[in-house]
């Protein structure tokens, strides 16, 4: 009974997991900006190449300003009102087909213990040597993994690249430098521009290195 639970458990398990996508985000960035730095003011513009008008980049602007504004920093209007001058892009690439092999679990009834076998089992009042069929002692059947299958899958893998420069209005230079690339089935940058956006600003105002792993949002 216990092995049928666990079996299904298992499965609600990988339902669940199947429902809620990842996004893992390789993060590079870099920063000299002073933990008690004053004021927090950051004014957001677009990165070189970038179409600041455009109603992705503002509302893609708009997740890095709710962002900011966790880290305890005031998204201004201005740039004159800003101490920090944040430059933000992103990017999608035109992807790349990619097949991979996975596992198909096979499902069914299982008796613990059997099986065709050689070695030592116990009939009676003292060891006997041989073949046989599994345990005297087994129980079941249980369902559970009987075996596996492979397949193959073809899939078209973007990368998304998010970049945020930042600039001392004070001192005219560059305070802090971040990277953000992630890969996977989504070809748009707005459903993950939130976990991308949050893995690079992950230790704000600090750096951060590393892969950092987010829930991604609705649209993939």
């Amino acid at each position: 009974m216990m092995r049928w639970v666990r079996s299904l458990a298992f499965l609600v398990v990988c339902a669940l997991l199947a429902g809620c996508v990842q996004v893992s985000t390789d993060v590079d960035s870099y920063s000299v900006i002073p933990a008690n730095i004053e004021p927090k003011t950051v004014y957001v513009a677009p990165y070189k190449g970038m179409d600041g008008a455009s109603l992705p980049w503002r509302a893609n602007a708009q997740i890095l300003a709710k962002i900011l504004a966790e880290k305890g920093f005031t998204v201004v209007g201005s740039r004159k009102q800003a101490r920090l001058v944040a430059f933000f892009g992103f990017g999608v690439d035109k992807g790349e087909r990619v097949t991979t092999q996975y596992l198909i679990p096979q499902w069914g009834y299982v008796w613990p213990g059997a099986g065709f076998y050689g070695g030592p089992f116990y009939g009676g009042p003292g060891p006997y040597w041989g073949w046989g069929w599994g345990s005297p002692y087994a129980v079941g059947p249980y369902y559970g993994v009987v075996g596996y299958t492979t397949g193959l899958k073809t899939e078209t893998i973007f990368t998304r690249s998010a970049s945020i420069d930042m600039i001392d209005t004070r001192s005219g230079k560059k305070v802090f430098q971040g990277r953000g690339v992630s890969r996977g089935t989504c070809a748009s940058f707005a459903p993950v521009a939130e976990p991308m956006l949050r893995a690079v600003l992950a230790n704000f105002p600090a750096g951060k290195a590393g892969r950092v792993t987010l829930p991604a949002g609705d649209g993939c």
